[in-house]
């Protein structure tokens, strides 16, 4: 009789993150690859200087940062429900030196998708030097995928090529979901493609079933078009001319303005009519949903963390829709600019098929 025992694949990525984008990435790529039939985890590894931690905080003594930290106290928890509910995670592991010493076994790891390469994480992340993203714990027999990473910069630090040159090369396939990202393989000496990021591999139906549909039902919001403005850093500025220019024409909706669960944050986009964002996943699931958008960002060149937003904009053809902040005042003109959206789509549905002929190449 032939065996129906499935093929288990570890994924480790930044699940942990106190982040909505960051944990639907990680819940995108698991539920693809259980879609395509394979039994999948996620590695459930977390430096433990990443908890929250109220006593931590009270012994910083730094009380002037207390409404944040409440802030990003309950989103957590609002995170950490959804993980429990949606990713199927192994016991938890708090360093490298864990994982070395009681590896968690599967058949193919997969590192990625998100910043998990980033130089920051790397230098401070873990124990000097912080590899654990380029899978050092994972036996030579088995295979180790890079899916979407990011390294976050444009250009990698000189003293960190040297770190990360030997753990990158062991890796089978590689694939990254920014341009820059496969320059940096090559200069390393490593093939790499690009793909897109794994939220891009599910489809608007995919994420339907995510919908909290009381976003749309609350009376003050009923009925009534909205701009969703989902801004990460330098809000005040680009929310005060929000309330300006836009107030007259529709309401808008802030983030940050009350805590939201993962539900609740995709349905904000779902049941806005207009989405303004510096949020790489802010903007995706802008393009998943078909909003018209604008990305603002501090300084419109392709620099640090700014080739995610370009990379996939040139390659849907909708790159007008980035502005700079000292531009502001075009934002009206550009989130009223037509996208045909059939051809954005096709250019999307093409893109998908590209990361998927990747996954299942790599896990032959």
């Amino acid at each position: 009789m032939m065996s129906t025992k499935k093929t288990k694949i570890g994924i480790l990525t930044f699940h942990w993150a106190t982040n909505y984008g960051a944990v639907l990435q990680a819940y995108a790529l698991s539920n693809v690859l259980l879609n395509l039939g394979y039994e999948v985890k996620i590695i459930n590894y977390k430096p433990s200087k990443f908890d929250f931690s109220v006593y931590k905080f009270f012994r910083s003594r730094e009380f002037f940062r207390l409404k944040s930290f409440i802030f990003q106290f309950r989103k957590e928890n609002e995170l950490g429900r959804f993980r429990s509910n949606n990713l199927d995670l192994t016991d938890r592991y708090f360093s490298l030196k864990q994982l070395v010493e009681n590896p968690p076994e599967f058949d193919f790891y997969i590192s990625g998708s998100d910043q998990i390469f980033n130089p920051s994480f790397v230098r401070a992340g873990d124990k000097y030097p912080a590899i654990t993203y380029f899978l050092p714990f994972v036996s030579s027999t088995k295979k180790r995928i890079s899916y979407a990473v990011s390294f976050g910069c444009t250009v990698y630090p000189a003293d960190l090529k040297k770190v990360i040159k030997m753990p990158l090369s062991k890796f089978d396939f590689i694939s990254c979901r920014e341009e820059t990202g496969v320059d940096i393989c090559n200069e390393l000496g490593c093939k790499a493609n690009l793909v897109p990021d794994p939220t891009l591999l599910l489809s608007k139906n995919d994420y339907i079933h995510l919908l909290d549909h009381t976003i749309h039902s609350n009376e003050s919001r009923e009925h009534v078009p909205y701009l969703y403005s989902y801004i990460l850093h330098g809000r005040k500025r680009i929310n005060s001319f929000l309330n300006k220019k836009f107030c007259d024409d529709f309401k808008v909706h802030f983030y940050s303005s009350s805590v939201l669960s993962l539900e609740e944050w995709i349905s904000t986009v779902y049941f806005s009519k207009y989405v303004v964002t510096n949020s790489f996943h802010g903007l995706m699931l802008a393009l998943i949903f078909n909003k018209p958008f604008a990305v603002v960002l501090e300084k419109i060149e392709n620099s640090q963390m700014n080739d995610r937003f370009f990379t996939i904009l040139k390659k849907l053809g909708l790159l007008d829709r980035i502005i700079s902040e000292k531009n502001i005042t075009s934002l009206k003109d550009v989130i009223m600019l037509p996208i045909d959206w059939a051809v954005v789509n096709d250019k999307i549905s093409d893109y998908r098929k590209e990361g998927f002929n990747f996954l299942t190449s790599s896990l032959k």
